[in-house]
């Protein structure tokens, strides 16, 4: 993460109290700066918010985004949709996004350590996607971000 992300002086003075106090405090400061950085970063087109996206930094920091596409397969090789290769945490495929009912799903992919979902302290097999979800696998942190409300699918 990058140490010189522009600081919210009225966003630290509310929460300074509830960050030194509770650990979950700190997680939740590191989730916020986190996608406050990514979507600085995000050059936003025209058009874009008609289509769920995943965005997420690669090696050298940069800000990637992608459609998600219907049974999209993310890995590190071996057939992936989304391929990070350089991850060697990452299964060659990890994880796979389909749609039910109007919404997206994480399917782990038997990964061999795990898919998890804002944080780490379950792993799962099958998870309904939210916007703003944090899909955590390998060393890699992908933010789930759903159309704008009102657009169709």
């Amino acid at each position: 993460m990058n140490n010189d992300i522009e600081k919210s002086p009225q966003l630290e003075g509310e929460l300074a109290v509830t960050v030194t106090q509770q650990a979950t405090g700190d997680a939740l400061m590191h989730r916020l700066r986190y996608c406050r950085d990514l979507l600085r970063g995000l050059e936003r087109k025209a058009g874009d918010a008609s289509e769920d996206r995943l965005i997420w930094r690669d090696g050298t920091g940069k800000v990637c985004w992608t459609a998600v596409e219907e049974g999209m397969s993310i890995g590190r090789g071996g057939g992936s949709t989304l391929t990070i290769p350089n991850d060697s945490h990452l299964s060659r495929r990890h994880f796979r996004l389909v749609r039910r009912n109007e919404r997206h799903i994480v399917e782990d992919l038997i990964s061999r350590n795990g898919t998890f979902i804002n944080s780490t302290e379950q792993r799962i097999e099958t998870h309904e996607l939210r916007d703003g979800d944090f899909i955590l696998a390998g060393s890699q942190a992908f933010v789930y971000l759903r159309r704008s409300e009102g657009q169709s699918v």
